[in-house]
């Protein structure tokens, strides 16, 4: 008993269990709310991270695709340019800029690859440089591009001769013409697929420059002798308005 005669009153034990029980279910509620907005955050990252890859990969392939450089080599008695495509796959020839590794004339393969338990989008490439026998030589080095894709196709629009109408194609054997379209379709791990990238290469630029040219600039040798004549049945880039661009177009 206190000296004023009152009794001093402490917490009951029920009392105090419902004060941890109380304080047990507040803690509860902020870890659930801490829980959900890291959740989020981390959600937006991965969303933020995947479009920045999505981007830098479709600027690299539309940079390069569109930049493609129309080099005829020799293969048996006949010039070819060394471009095709086909079965998810294309090979092209394309200047590399020095952040992407090697800079410089490359040959460049873009083509879905199974690696372990899933397809990757892989790009192999190497030098320009050619033997005294004229023919490419060299190890192909690798690169992911993407580490898991679900389908890559490639389409293809031209016309292998110049008297017939172009047309969409999924496959380009090499030959004396280069395509006036190329359109690339990537299907992520997600089953998401990206904006089509539809890139028009440079075909008029082999009027100029003849078969086989570029190969000593590519080798880091005097330029070669190429024949006087252009690739037979090279034709120009179509412009803006041209109807085969068009009806391109409308399919898409």
């Amino acid at each position: 008993m206190s000296a004023g005669g009152h009794r001093e009153r402490g917490f009951t034990l029920l009392e105090v269990v419902v004060a941890i029980a109380l304080f047990a279910l507040l803690m509860t509620l902020v870890y659930n709310v801490l829980g959900t907005a890291v959740r989020a955050f981390e959600a937006g990252q991965t969303r933020t991270n995947s479009s920045e890859s999505r981007r830098v990969i479709s600027e690299f392939l539309r940079g390069s695709l569109t930049g493609a450089f129309p080099l005829a080599v020799a293969t048996g008695r006949q010039w070819l340019l060394l471009f095709d495509g086909g079965e998810g796959a294309v090979r092209y020839v394309a200047d590399l800029p020095g952040h992407v590794g090697v800079g410089g004339m490359h040959e460049i393969v873009v083509e879905r690859e199974r690696r372990g338990e899933h397809d990757a989008l892989v790009m192999r490439r190497r030098p320009l440089v050619f033997d005294d026998e004229g023919e490419l030589r060299g190890e192909f080095d690798s690169r992911v591009l993407l580490d898991r894709v679900n389908d890559f196709q490639v389409r293809f629009f031209g016309s292998e001769e110049a008297d017939l109408p172009p047309q969409w194609r999924d496959a380009w054997p090499a030959g004396k013409r280069m395509p006036i379209l190329v359109e690339l379709a990537i299907t992520d791990e997600d089953d998401r697929a990206w904006p089509a990238l539809v890139m028009r290469p440079r075909v008029d630029s082999i009027r100029h420059q003849g078969a086989g040219a570029g190969r000593g600039a590519a080798s880091g040798e005097q330029q070669q002798a190429v024949p006087d004549n252009p690739v037979p049945g090279a034709v120009e880039a179509p412009g803006p308005t041209d109807p085969a661009l068009r009806d391109a177009e409308r399919t898409q």
